[in-house]
């Protein structure tokens, strides 16, 4: 399960009410309104809310996990002597 936090700022964004994400993305307007109040999510409605808005999963939470390509790695940090 997933929590969607920004899910109200991407749909904003667009211009969009929550009845217009529900049918853009066929999931039901209840689920718009549980995710945007904070409610955990099933992975299959989070792909479907961010296809609907043209962003990834990621995008639509809170802190979005770091690629690990991206993540720092434990013998890279260099330290001040």
């Amino acid at each position: 399960m997933l929590k969607l936090a920004r899910t109200r700022e991407w749909r904003e964004a667009r211009g969009w009410n929550q009845q217009m994400l529900a049918e853009a993305a066929h999931v039901g307007k209840s689920t718009v309104v549980r995710v945007e109040l904070g409610a955990d999510v099933r992975p299959t409605s989070a792909a479907k809310i961010a296809e609907a808005l043209e962003v990834s999963v990621a995008d639509l939470q809170e802190r979005p996990p770091t690629p690990l390509v991206d993540a720092p790695s434990s013998g890279s940090v260099e330290e001040d002597p």
